[in-house]
C-alpha cells in the first residue's frame, strides 16, 4: 500500500513538472520548439494578378484570417492571425502540410469574404519556408455589390472612357463600355452618388484617354463582393500622356520605349502607337517598376548595329519583385547566351497575352540556362510567369544538350503557367544523337501548369517529328497534358503572319473562351468561343 501511495506522489509531480514545463497547451505556436522536430512557416497575402487591384476598403482591414495546416495522420492545426500579424512566423512539426486560408470580415467568423488553398508546402527540420498566397473571393451566385470611381483629366483630353470586363463571362456582368467624354453611353467622371451594380467576382477594368496627339491609360483588377462597394480614384495627367506613350522605333530618346519604361509613373500603362512597327534596339531594356505595355502589333528586334551576344544580351530583364503584363508584342530574333534570347523573368509577376516569339536562338554553356525565356534564377524569390495565347515559332536553345526552346523554368519558386498557346519547336541539332531535349519547355526546377488548350507542331528539316506533350523522357514536350492539348505534324500556320492555316489543328480547339483569358489576339481582332490556339485568330 505504501508502494502504491509513493507512486502516486511521484506520478503527480512528474505532470506538474510537465505541465509548468511546457510553453502553453493551447498555443499551436509552441508546440515544441525543437528545430530537429520542427520547422518555421512565413505566409505573405499576394494581390491578385497585380498591384493594381480595386478591392472594397473593408478587405484591406480584414479582422480576421483563419489559417488552417492539414496532413496525413495528424490533427489540422489551426491559426488566427489579423492583418497586421499574418507575416509572422509559425511553428510547424516536418511535414508536408496542405494550408486553407480563409479571411473573414467579422470576429464570430460568419461571414468569410475569400479563400485560397496551397498545397504540398515541404517543411523542413530546422529551416523556414516563405510562400505567397492569392485569396480568391468567395462568390455567391445571384449576388452583387458596387463599383465607383473619381477620374480625373486635363481639359485637353477628346475622348475618355472605362471598359469593364468580367473575368468569368457566364456569371459576371456583361462587358461595357462607358465614357466620361468623346462618346456614349455618357457617364459622370465622379459616380460616388450613382454607383456601378455588378455581380459579385472579378473584373478587368481598362482607363483609356486620348488628346488626339497621345494615348495613355490604366489597367486595373476590380473585386466585387457581395454587399460591398469597391472604390478607385486616379488623376491622370498631362505627364501620362507624354511618357507613356511610345511613338517611334528608336532605340532610346524621347518617344521610345526605353523612354517610356523609365519615365512612366509606376502602376502605369504604356501605350505602343500602332505606326510604330518595329523598335530595333541596341541593348536590353530592364523594367523595374509595376507596368502594363500595350504593343499593339509591334516587333521588337535587334538593331544592325547590336552584334553582342552574351549573358546580357536579350531584349528584356526583369530583376525586382514587380508585376509587368505585356500585350501583343513580337519579340523576334533575339540573341543571348544563357538566362534566355528574348526575356529573362528573375523574379518579378511576368504576364504575356497575344505576343508572338520567333527566332529567337540562345547559346547557353549549360542545358539549364537557355530558353527564349528564362523564368527563375534564384532560390529565395517567386519567378511567375503566365503565358495565355501566344505563338513560339523556330525558337531554339543551341546548346548541345539543351532544352527549352520556348522557356527555360529554373528556379525551385518558379512557377510557370501556359493556355491555349501554340509552340512551333525547332530545338534540334545535326550533330546530337538524340536530337531533341525537351524542345519545348525544360523545367529545371519548379513548377509548369498547364491551363489547356495548347497546341504543339514542329519543324524539322529531316524528319519532322511528332512531339508528344508530357514528361516521360527529353523529346516530349516538358509539361503534363491538360484539358484540350494536342500535337500535331507539320507546320500549323503561315511563317510570316502567323496566321493558322486552313485546316489546320489549332483552329476551333478553344471552344468556349476560359476565364481571364486574352480578349483580341496580336493584329487586334477578337477572341471569341471556337478560337484558334496561339497569338492569332483567322484573318
Amino acid at each position: 500500500m505504501k508502494n502504491k501511495k509513493y507512486i502516486m506522489i511521484l506520478f503527480s509531480i512528474l505532470c506538474i513538472i510537465c505541465f509548468f514545463g511546457c510553453e502553453d497547451f493551447y498555443e499551436p505556436n509552441s508546440i515544441l520548439d525543437s528545430s530537429s522536430i520542427y520547422g518555421t512557416f512565413n505566409l505573405q497575402i499576394s494581390e491578385p494578378k497585380s498591384s493594381r487591384t480595386i478591392i472594397p476598403v473593408v478587405q484591406e482591414e480584414y479582422l480576421l484570417y483563419r489559417l488552417v495546416f492539414s496532413t496525413g495522420g495528424q490533427e489540422d492545426i489551426i491559426y488566427e492571425r489579423m492583418i497586421n500579424t499574418i507575416t509572422n512566423t509559425i511553428t510547424l512539426p516536418a511535414a508536408t502540410w496542405n494550408l486553407t486560408v480563409t479571411a473573414f470580415i467579422d470576429s464570430e467568423k460568419s461571414k468569410p469574404i475569400a479563400q485560397a488553398i496551397m498545397n504540398g508546402i515541404i517543411i523542413n527540420a530546422g529551416n523556414n519556408t516563405s510562400r505567397n498566397l492569392e485569396l480568391e473571393p468567395i462568390i455567391e451566385t445571384g449576388s452583387t455589390g458596387t463599383f465607383v470611381w473619381n477620374i480625373s483629366f486635363p481639359s485637353s483630353v477628346t475622348v475618355a472612357s472605362v471598359t469593364i470586363t468580367p473575368d468569368n463571362l457566364l456569371t459576371g456582368t456583361a462587358r461595357q463600355k462607358l465614357f466620361f467624354k468623346g462618346g456614349t453611353p455618357l457617364v459622370s467622371p465622379n459616380n460616388y452618388s450613382t454607383p456601378l451594380n455588378l455581380r459579385t467576382g472579378y473584373y478587368h477594368v481598362e482607363f483609356s484617354l486620348s488628346n488626339g496627339e497621345y494615348e495613355t491609360g490604366r489597367i486595373e483588377y476590380l473585386h466585387v463582393y457581395k454587399n460591398l462597394q469597391s472604390e478607385f480614384t486616379y488623376t491622370f495627367t498631362q505627364e501620362h500622356f507624354i511618357s507613356s506613350s511610345v511613338t517611334n522605333g528608336n532605340n532610346s530618346g524621347a518617344g521610345s520605349l526605353r523612354f517610356a519604361i523609365e519615365n512612366a509613373p509606376n502602376n502605369s500603362e504604356i501605350f505602343i502607337k500602332d505606326t510604330v512597327g518595329t523598335i530595333l534596339l541596341t541593348g536590353r531594356i530592364e523594367i523595374t517598376k509595376n507596368l502594363i505595355i500595350q504593343g499593339n502589333g509591334v516587333t521588337i528586334t535587334r538593331a544592325p548595329s547590336w552584334t553582342t551576344i552574351n549573358d546580357d544580351s536579350q531584349f528584356i530583364l526583369i530583376d525586382s519583385n514587380i508585376s509587368v503584363e505585356i500585350n501583343r508584342v513580337h519579340f523576334r530574333n533575339g540573341r543571348a547566351n544563357n538566362y534566355g534570347s528574348a526575356i529573362s523573368n528573375y523574379r518579378g509577376n511576368l504576364i504575356l497575352n497575344s505576343c508572338i516569339f520567333s527566332g529567337n536562338i540562345s547559346y547557353p554553356v549549360y542545358s539549364n540556362s537557355g530558353g527564349t525565356i528564362y523564368n527563375g534564377r534564384y532560390s529565395n524569390a517567386d519567378a511567375i510567369l503566365s503565358i495565355k495565347a501566344c505563338t513560339f515559332y523556330d525558337n531554339r536553345n543551341d546548346n548541345t544538350d539543351g532544352g527549352g526552346g520556348a522557356v527555360c523554368n529554373n528556379s525551385s519558386r518558379a512557377t510557370l503557367n501556359i493556355q491555349g498557346n501554340l509552340f512551333v519547336a525547332a530545338n534540334y541539332n545535326a550533330t546530337y544523337t538524340e536530337r531533341y531535349y525537351y524542345p519545348i519547355i525544360y523545367n529545371h526546377q519548379g513548377t509548369v501548369n498547364s491551363l489547356g488548350f495548347n497546341a504543339v507542331g514542329c519543324i524539322d528539316p529531316t524528319y519532322n517529328l511528332v512531339i508528344t506533350i508530357g514528361t516521360t523522357n527529353s523529346a516530349f514536350s516538358g509539361w503534363n497534358s491538360g484539358v484540350g492539348d494536342i500535337t500535331m505534324a507539320g507546320i500549323p500556320v503561315s511563317p510570316s503572319t502567323f496566321q493558322p492555316n486552313s485546316g489546320s489543328a489549332v483552329l476551333g480547339i478553344i471552344t468556349t473562351i476560359p476565364d481571364k483569358y486574352p480578349m483580341i489576339d496580336f493584329y487586334g481582332r477578337p477572341i471569341n468561343n471556337n478560337a484558334a490556339a496561339g497569338a492569332v485568330q483567322s484573318f
